[in-house]
């Protein structure tokens, strides 16, 4: 996999020139999937010509949890972070401002952000601070986020995580988040879909799902959920502009966050999230329609 969309950004325009990282550099292996390595490539717009790529760590991996991130702090120097899953990863920043023509960047390693990250995505906010949001550990841990006000060397955030859906007793509850911030950069936007990730006392009629009448898998996530993070202050609200109580469990979650019940109509993914000409976000998702083998867009 070339890279994985849940984590973001994969490129950033700096100084007329395109920054991209991906998987790459793979070989073969037993499992199919590929042993490969962070890349980094760039684009020069004005005469339409890729670098050669270059390798940003030398150890290869076949999870594609591990593929690279770029951002740029208000300094002008790039930022990479890779091998992200249940784990640290690595934080590299550019050693010197970067330039258009430069021949080559060199590296240094950064402290560690978090103990361990998944889906780790970077936004710039308000105050010319950077954000990152991220899952902290499998698939039934919180999400939340920090803030770096000094271009990557610390990083703080809210006093509880955001939510943390098998935090009451239902010990498999688990969500898939997609995010995005304000055009002012002062709230973030999160939409959310939730599913029984049955893995303690595993018991396969768990999947059943009573709109097809057949067992399903935890690859199927339903409904839609829906919060408002305010950035500064860090009050956490619904829909309806309610402040809510943090972290959010599975319970309270269906009870102050779900904006649609899909019926048990499932996907794999969330929703692709976006903001209107009024700064309101719209979300576009895939769901099953007829059978678990069909489709329809919302």
């Amino acid at each position: 996999m070339l890279y994985d969309a849940r984590q973001r950004p994969q490129s950033v325009y700096l100084n007329d020139r395109l920054y991209i990282v991906y998987n790459g550099d793979a070989k073969p292996t037993k499992n199919s999937k590929g042993s490969a390595r962070p890349m980094l490539i760039t684009y020069d717009p004005q005469n339409r010509s890729f670098s050669k790529p270059v390798r940003l760590g030398q150890k290869s991996s076949s999870d594609h949890h591990y593929s690279p991130i770029i951002w740029a702090d208000e300094e002008d120097s790039l930022h990479v972070l890779f091998g992200c899953h249940k784990t640290p990863g690595t934080h590299l920043v550019s050693k010197h401002p970067v330039q258009n023509g430069a021949p080559e960047i060199s590296w240094k390693k950064m402290p560690q952000i978090a103990p361990k990250l998944s889906y780790p995505t970077v936004y710039r906010i308000h105050g010319n601070k950077e954000m990152i949001y991220y899952r902290t550990d499998g698939h039934t841990s919180s999400w939340t986020y920090l803030i770096t006000g000094d271009n990557g060397r610390t990083w703080a955030g809210p006093e509880k995580d955001v939510t943390d859906l098998d935090s009451k007793g239902k010990l498999d509850w688990s969500s898939y988040q997609t995010k995005i911030p304000s055009k002012d950069g002062k709230h973030l936007h999160v939409v959310y879909t939730d599913y029984d990730d049955n893995k303690n006392s595993p018991d396969p009629k768990r999947f059943y799902n009573p709109r097809y009448d057949q067992l399903a898998s935890n690859e199927w996530k339903y409904n839609l959920s829906y919060v408002k993070i305010d950035l500064e202050t860090h009050v956490v609200r619904n829909a309806e502009g309610n402040a809510l109580k943090t972290p959010i469990d599975i319970d309270y979650s269906r009870e102050n966050c779900q904006i649609w019940d899909t019926k048990w109509r499932g996907a794999g993914i969330p929703p692709v999230i976006s903001l209107d000409e009024n700064g309101e976000p719209t979300f576009l998702h895939v769901l099953s329609e007829d059978n678990l083998k069909s489709h329809r867009y919302y």
